[in-house]
Formats: structure tokens, C-alpha cells, sequence
């Protein structure tokens, strides 16, 4: 019969080849398919090992990250991470104290291109838990405690680090804070021997007080703490620093504050050479506490330190408030201002020691005036629209001012004046359009001896 006769089936010779190709090429990738989740299940479950846990401790060590943890890990999704671990940033421990669930390593791996091991470039801390002591080792002063700390630690080169979205909870409060750290490895050489410890010493005294009332305030609901800083390990005196905190509503020890933003500035702005500047301002819708009442307040206040002194150099306070009230009367508003600057004393001025001429309840407030930065201090009030309480009856003033200077060293006293204006007064026994009255004292070289006419100042 005619047709097309059928095609012939591959000769066995050519298609053996490529069967088998194909058929070891599909064995193979199951193989190595096996072998990478075998070790991916052994990085997981045990770890990695000691070839190449150990250079990446290094790197972490030459940086000045000491590392204490269960094992190191694998983890999908996050890569190399080290669990329930202790970390040690300095040589010289005070009962500093970092702990985290686990610790993210983030790592480039540019480096195994030179047959190097990948270079360690930051850390991911997850679920810490922070311990940072503010006095010295064995005080009273109870530590701060940071607790579900997250935070990125970048490692810039060998002399910066930046800290990134550091997120804790501490005493109700939910914390935030970024910045750099310049020369980390001086943390590693305790210098503490240096001069100017004793003006950080005095800073820290401070510190140590606002964290304290922080610790006692009642918050109605939990404030926002904010941190931005640009800190020197290995020169102290140029780090910088701002704390924010933000309170709907809050109770003190002193009263109670509505509508609150309390800041802390450290540096800023940038303070002279050899000094250190510590500022605090507050800005608040109510505040009513025992002896005052006053809508719309804002507070500044200040020092400025040598970093060689036990003492601050100068410092100031002002605070303005409106709608104002207390025990001793009412203003429409009022603001109140207090400086101390190192002024000199001339050559020539005597001095005299005011406390010696009281035994009574004023020695201790003129003893406490007498530890103030020597040099010229000065304070002023001033009322609008005031209604003083004096001895039971009303006095009122359109305007009344107030003004103390005052002039001493470590000597004692030398100098002091005091002004008093009013405008527009009105009382039960008359009124008058000004009334002014300025008192000033100088101390005699060689002042009497007080003798019993002085009464109650004796």
C-alpha cells in the first residue's frame, strides 16, 4: 500500500547523553538544595560556629562592644542574630547595665569579595533592657531604668557611632532618642582623674534633681520624653544635648501643672571654651500650686560652668505668668527675673559677714545667699494691674517693681541696693499717681558690734 511511511524514534545513542545530564544535573540541585537547608537548620537551631563567630566578636570588640550571649543564630528574614544578650560598653563598669532578648547584626558583606570576613556595620537591639545609675557607685540615688528598648547603633567608622530610633519605656513614660557618639573607645579608658570632673560632678548634681522630681511627678496621662544629643567621650565639655517632655497634665511635689513642655538643654547654644552650659525651660497653660496660681507660664533658668570650679560661674532665672494669685495678693500679670554674674570685687571695697549679726531663723537663708557664684546678683519683680494683702487690707498699684542687687565674694558681702516703684496706688489710708523708695548699704570697715536695740535681728 502507498503513503507516508512513519518517522523512525531517536537513535538511543543521542538521547542517552542528554537524559543523563539532565537526570545528574536534577540529583544535584536536590543535593544541594538538601545540604542548604540542613545548614540553614543547623545555623538555626545550633548556631554558628566558632570559625566564623569569632571574627565578627573581634570586630565588635576593636569597636568597644563586648558581647556576652547565649549563641548566634540565623534567623529567616533578619540574618545573624545573637540571643539573650549582655552587652559592655566600657573597661571600667558603674553599674551601667545592657540587656536585650536579642541583637541584630547587620553586616557588609562586600568584604568576602577580598576573602575577608563581612564587616560588621551596626546592631539592632530588640527588646532591651537598659540600667544607667546617675550618682556614684554605692549611693542612695536609685538608677534610671529604660525597659522594651529597640534601637539601631550604627558603627560610622572607628571614632563615630549615630544611634538611630531608640524607643524605651521608663516610669510610665514612653522615651525616644537619636544621635552620635564621637570616640567611643575613650569609654574603655576610665579618665576620670581629669580637672573638669568637678564641674560635671556639679552637672550631674543637677541632672540627678530634675530626674528626681520627674520620678515623683504624678502624670495624668503617660508623657512623651524626647532626646537629642551629640556626645564626646573623649572631650566631655563639647557634647550637646536636648530633653523634651510633653504632659496633658501633671502633679508635683510643688503643685500641679496643665498643658506642660518641660525641656533640658545641655550646651546649646554653644558655650565659651573650658565651659559648660545647662539650661531648663518649662512652658505650661495652669499652674496651681501652694503659695501661687497663674495661667500661661514660662520659666527659663540656667547656668553657666567653668569646668574647672566646684561652683557655677554665673547663672539665671525668668519666669512670666499672667493671671496670677496667691496669699499675698493678685496680678493681672507678673514677671520675675534673678541673675548671678562673677563680677569682680574692686581692690578697695570692704566686706562684711552678714550672717554673724543674726542667730535667728535669717542666718540660715543669708548662709545659704553666701554659697551663691561670687560676684553681683540681682533679682526683679514686676506686677501689672496688683493687689497686695498687707496686714489684712488692699493695696493697689497699676504697675509695682522690685529690684535687689546685691555684691559679694568668698570674702562676704561688699555692696547691696534695693528699689521700690509703684504707679497708680491705691490704699485704705490714701493713693498716689509714683511712689519710690531706693535703699542702698555699704558695709563700714570696722561695723559695731549688734547689741540687744536690734531685737529679733540679734
Amino acid at each position: 500500500m502507498g503513503g507516508t511511511p512513519a518517522a523512525s524514534p531517536p537513535s538511543p545513542r543521542r538521547r542517552g547523553p542528554v537524559r543523563r545530564t539532565l537526570r545528574w544535573g536534577r540529583r544535584s540541585a536536590y543535593v544541594l538544595a538538601l545540604l542548604a537547608l540542613a545548614g540553614f537548620g543547623y545555623l538555626n537551631q545550633i548556631g554558628l560556629p566558632d570559625w566564623i563567630k569569632d571574627p565578627l566578636l573581634e570586630q565588635l570588640a576593636e569597636r568597644g562592644v563586648d558581647l556576652d550571649f547565649e549563641r548566634i543564630r540565623v534567623r529567616l528574614g533578619r540574618g545573624l542574630v545573637a540571643e539573650d544578650v549582655q552587652l559592655r560598653l566600657t573597661a571600667d563598669q558603674r553599674g551601667e547595665e545592657f540587656r536585650a532578648e536579642g541583637l541584630h547584626l547587620k553586616l557588609g558583606w562586600s568584604a568576602l569579595l577580598s576573602f575577608r570576613p563581612p564587616q560588621v556595620l551596626g546592631v539592632r537591639l530588640m527588646n532591651g533592657r537598659a540600667l544607667l545609675p546617675l550618682g556614684e557607685p554605692g549611693g542612695e540615688e536609685p538608677p534610671l531604668l529604660f525597659e522594651d528598648v529597640n534601637a539601631n547603633l550604627l558603627f560610622l567608622d572607628g571614632t563615630e557611632w549615630r544611634l538611630e530610633d531608640f524607643r524605651g519605656h521608663t516610669r510610665g513614660a514612653w522615651f525616644e532618642a537619636a544621635g552620635m557618639l564621637r570616640n567611643p573607645s575613650a569609654l574603655r579608658s576610665a579618665r576620670r582623674d581629669r580637672p573638669h570632673t568637678l564641674a560635671w560632678a556639679s552637672v550631674r548634681r543637677q541632672l540627678q534633681r530634675v530626674v528626681g522630681e520627674l520620678r515623683a511627678a504624678d502624670f495624668d496621662r503617660e508623657p512623651a520624653l524626647d532626646l537629642r544629643f551629640d556626645a564626646d567621650f573623649l572631650h566631655p565639655e563639647r557634647s550637646r544635648g536636648e530633653l523634651g517632655l510633653i504632659a496633658s497634665g501633671v502633679r508635683t511635689r510643688l503643685g500641679r501643672l496643665e498643658g506642660a513642655e518641660f525641656r533640658v538643654r545641655l550646651n546649646e547654644p554653644e558655650p565659651l571654651p573650658g565651659e559648660v552650659r545647662l539650661e531648663v525651660s518649662l512652658r505650661a497653660s495652669g499652674v496651681a500650686l501652694e503659695q501661687f496660681e497663674g495661667r500661661s507660664v514660662d520659666l527659663d533658668a540656667g547656668l553657666r560652668h567653668r569646668m574647672t570650679n566646684a561652683m557655677p560661674s554665673e547663672w539665671f532665672l525668668e519666669a512670666h505668668a499672667n493671671g496670677v494669685a496667691g496669699t499675698w495678693g493678685r496680678a493681672g500679670r507678673m514677671a520675675v527675673s534673678a541673675r548671678s554674674s562673677d563680677t569682680p570685687r574692686p581692690a578697695d571695697a570692704p566686706v562684711v559677714d552678714l550672717t554673724r549679726w543674726w542667730t535667728g531663723p535669717l542666718r540660715a537663708r543669708w548662709t545659704n545667699l553666701a554659697s551663691l557664684p561670687a560676684g553681683d546678683l540681682t533679682a526683679r519683680v514686676d506686677l501689672d494691674d496688683a493687689e497686695l494683702s498687707v496686714r489684712d487690707r488692699v493695696v493697689g498699684a497699676g504697675t509695682l517693681h522690685l529690684g535687689v542687687d546685691l555684691r559679694h565674694d568668698l570674702a562676704g558681702w561688699y555692696g547691696g541696693r534695693m528699689e521700690l516703684g509703684a504707679s497708680n496706688v491705691v490704699t485704705a489710708w490714701g493713693g498716689g499717681e509714683s511712689v519710690a523708695l531706693t535703699v542702698e548699704a555699704r558695709p563700714r570697715v570696722d561695723p559695731p558690734e549688734p547689741d540687744e536695740w536690734w531685737g529679733p535681728w540679734h
